[in-house]
């Protein structure tokens, strides 16, 4: 029987360094996103805040309870309350939340560090620049961009505000904070569904404390019964039943479960290690070929040695603790988009927003491990910076993100179909039709294109749509 590891002592939030870090860490998000003003509603934003009265008013919000997010719509009303539907509200939000994100992801580094990297003495400079080595990671990802300048990606991270500040007030230990973390998982839930993850990170980290599943498991009791408690009040809105309806018809549980092995593969070695960012990525489903078996090998393979290295051996020691967080953390946060519940697209880089932690934390402690860290790390942050900076440029306008996603995605009918819609509103009709044209024949039978070809043509007919 192996004694819990205490939970590390905090370190004092007020010191110099910490401060510093974080102002450093603030200062970076603001350059990265300082060519994302004024902001543009795109895509589905039309869809859940531009087209939709129930996120215009708080009246029209509450009359519509119990209904889909309920927090997330919430957030909806006061930004468009603050801005009079002005998209520069919406992002304001965004990039402040993101902001605190980061920096909630600077102290849970801090906090996990002890556990993750023994090998690093708190609150020295190796144990700083791991900490702030993180948090930039995740700051200045590329991929970060989807929840935060496409405007109704917030989901993403006002749900990660609620599950972030759940974990930090998880791992303070006393009963209120405890309390607080519960209270904190649910307004997560209330966000967005994809939430659940959250006591499963908490066992993970229990079991990389005390060393056994069974004692973990004990301790998390009270997260998992909070889960679904959540999942039966879901169950009991309408909403969310047809929802449920929908993913059975769109793919299988199983089905789906095979599928995301590319869906996977796509966000690995896309967004996340190439920095490759596509709001509506081609991802091939190549079906139990030889490359699927591949690829399913390497997931397979990544989660048993994740979990296997979270555990301690024989002499009470933590092995490779580093790796396995990583790899659970990113499994496991993507698990409710990307396993047995089916969406209609595979994956979208959105899903990496709190996935991300993982790999940045290995990131932080990795660079802090080389002499020339600090260079390392600056060198890290500015190249992120620049990929964000670029791809902020593509959300400018709708024509611009559709270009870009053009170019990225050549075979999708829905890009040149969105595209053509895009030049059709800002008067550029041939433009348009030409896109329009591109879609029909990626897609003979998309009827959207078909539609909107047919309205500019005549100018009459259906309303055009996305």
């Amino acid at each position: 029987m192996f004694a819990p590891m205490p939970i590390p002592a905090r370190a004092d939030a007020t010191s110099a360094p910490v401060l510093a870090m974080a102002l450093l860490v603030v200062a970076a998000v603001a350059l990265a996103w300082s060519n994302a003003w004024p902001g543009a509603f795109q895509f589905d934003d039309y869809a859940v805040i531009v087209d939709e009265p129930r996120v215009h008013g708080f009246a029209a919000w509450w009359n519509a309870l119990p209904g889909l997010r309920p927090l997330l719509k919430a957030s909806y009303v006061l930004s468009w309350k603050l801005g009079g539907g002005d998209p520069v509200a919406f992002l304001a939000v965004n990039v402040a939340l993101h902001a605190a994100n980061a920096l909630l992801v600077l102290a849970l580094a801090r906090r996990l560090l002890p556990w993750i990297a023994p090998d690093i003495a708190v609150d020295t400079p190796r144990a700083n620049v791991a900490a702030l080595a993180a948090a930039l990671v995740f700051a200045l990802h590329p991929a970060q961009t989807e929840s935060v300048t496409y405007l109704s990606g917030r989901s993403g991270s006002l749900m990660a505000l609620c599950w972030l500040s759940a974990l930090l007030c998880w791992l303070r230990g006393a009963p209120a904070a405890r309390a607080g973390a519960l209270a904190l998982f649910v307004a997560a839930m209330a966000v967005k569904e994809t939430a659940l993850s959250w006591p499963c990170v908490v066992l993970v980290i229990e079991v990389l404390r005390r060393g056994s599943f069974r004692a973990a498991a004990r301790a998390t009791r009270a997260p998992f019964a909070i889960a679904v408690a959540c999942v039966a009040v879901m169950a009991g809105v309408p909403i969310y039943t047809r929802l449920a309806a929908a993913s059975l018809g769109t793919r299988g549980p199983l089905a789906n479960l095979a599928a995301q092995v590319d869906g996977i593969a796509y966000l690995v070695g896309g967004p996340l290690l190439t920095l490759r960012t596509n709001i509506d990525p081609q991802i091939d489903v190549t079906a139990f070929t030889p490359l699927w078996w591949a690829r399913a090998v390497v997931c397979v393979a990544a989660l048993a040695f994740a979990f296997a290295s979270l555990r301690r051996d024989w002499r009470g020691g933590v092995r490779r603790p580093l790796a396995g967080l990583a790899i659970a953390w990113f499994a496991l946060v993507i698990a409710p988009t990307n396993s047995l519940v089916a969406r209609f697209d595979l994956a979208n880089d959105r899903q990496l927003y709190l996935a991300l932690v993982g790999p940045a934390l290995a990131i932080g402690v990795v660079a802090a491990r080389w002499r020339a860290s600090v260079a390392l790390v600056a060198i890290l942050a500015s190249v992120l910076a620049t990929a964000t900076l670029l791809r902020n440029r593509d959300y400018a306008t709708e024509i611009t993100l559709w270009q870009a996603t053009a170019r990225a995605s050549p075979a999708r009918s829905r890009v040149f179909n969105n595209l053509g819609y895009a030049l059709q509103q800002a008067g550029r009709a041939d433009e348009a039709a030409s896109a329009y044209r591109r879609a029909l024949a990626l897609d003979p039978h998309d009827y959207k294109a078909r539609a909107n070809l047919d309205w500019l043509r005549l100018q009459r007919g259906s309303t055009p749509g996305r």
